[in-house]
């Protein structure tokens, strides 16, 4: 994963490119990571995992969009749209 991570590509007109990490779904869907993996936590180091995450994203726990998105940091006034 290193050596693609630092390839550069060119394409046909030109441009050059230079690779970052392949994300977890294009390793899926590569086949280089099993579709259904997911890292096993135990139930202390998932709320050690939350409480982290909470406090470095300021996370407030609401839910918006169908349940897709979660809200983080001070609510603010859009200044476009409705």
């Amino acid at each position: 994963q290193d050596a693609m991570a630092k390839k550069i590509v060119e394409t046909t007109s030109g441009s050059k490119y230079k690779l970052g990490n392949p994300s977890v779904a294009q390793l899926k869907a590569n086949g280089k990571v099993s579709p259904n993996a997911a890292p096993q936590l135990d139930e202390k180091s998932l709320k050690a995992a939350l409480a982290k995450a909470k406090a470095e994203f300021q996370l407030t726990g609401l839910l918006v969009g169908n349940g897709n998105y979660l809200l983080a940091g001070r609510p603010r006034k859009s200044t476009s749209g409705s």
